[in-house]
């Protein structure tokens, strides 16, 4: 858009939509896995409910004991976020940015206050108030990171959390394995329970397996890769606002926002 003279049309909006990637992957695993247990003997000999509490309940109780409850039942709630993902194009950020930069230099920041709660992204929206409530550059800067490192923290908590999981779930698999095999091992002499006790002993192990591999692990990347994601839009947004607040001009700060993107997605706005 070339013209701000007020009344823009800001590009960047949170939008969710499901994670396709999320979505394929985890349906294509477990019907793979599903397909090679159906043609390798049928689904009944790989159901054991003393196998599935061992894994999960031992699991479960680990994490509860390493982490706080509260914690734990909150980061089962971001996992869901893995299946959907709020779409923020770098681009439109930088775009609005550019746009509002324009609006500064043209009517200051009581223009600004007028254009800010039309600002679709909240961090940036954040950020333009901070600018419109005359906050010193270094101070904004400092607040800003603060938001940044707090997000940060958050999501690495999230990760910690499953990536801990990952590693409990194989290791029960084992004690169900040692379990089964101590069992086992007792009943010698009666062959029927030889056949059940071995059961118990590999099926927590496959448990534990498909729970670290197909499940926790991947759930605990995709939560890195959110995080990274955010935290680079949040990085581009904060060096662009400080420009803006430092008066840079509009066309400084469109250069200084195409090096955060793509070379195939750097634009140039013209203003009036």
């Amino acid at each position: 858009m070339d013209d701000f003279s007020g009344g823009i049309t800001y590009y960047a909006k949170k939008r969710s939509m499901g994670d396709i990637a999320s979505i394929v992957g985890i349906l294509g695993g477990f019907s793979l896995l599903f397909y090679a247990i159906y043609d390798g003997g049928g689904f009944e000999i790989f159901l054991d409910a003393n196998s599935a509490m061992i894994t999960i309940g031992g699991t479960l109780a680990a994490t509860f004991i390493s982490f706080p409850m509260g914690e734990v039942f909150k980061i089962f709630l971001l996992a869901i976020k893995v299946f959907y993902k709020q779409v923020r194009n770098p681009e439109e950020l930088a775009k609005d940015i550019v746009q509002l930069a324009y609006l500064s230099r043209k009517g200051g920041n009581i223009t600004l206050g007028r254009e800010e709660n039309q600002i679709g992204d909240s961090f940036l929206r954040y950020c333009i108030a901070l600018v419109v409530d005359g906050v010193d550059p270094v101070i904004m800067k400092e607040l800003m990171e603060i938001e940044i490192d707090s997000i940060r923290t958050r999501h690495m908590k999230g990760q910690k959390i499953f990536r801990s999981m990952a590693a409990f779930a194989p290791a029960f698999g084992l004690v169900g394995t040692l379990i089964g095999l101590i069992a086992m091992l007792k009943n010698l002499q009666d062959a029927t329970k030889i056949g059940p006790a071995m059961a118990v002993a590999m099926i927590t192990t496959f448990y534990g397996a498909i729970m670290a591999n197909l499940i926790l692990l991947p759930i605990a990347e995709k939560l890195e890769d959110k995080m990274e994601e955010e935290v680079f839009l949040m990085k581009l947004v904060s060096e662009g606002v400080v420009s803006l607040r430092r008066n840079i001009n509009p066309k400084i700060i469109e250069k200084k926002l195409n090096a955060f993107l793509r070379t195939s997605k750097r634009f140039s706005l013209k203003g009036k």
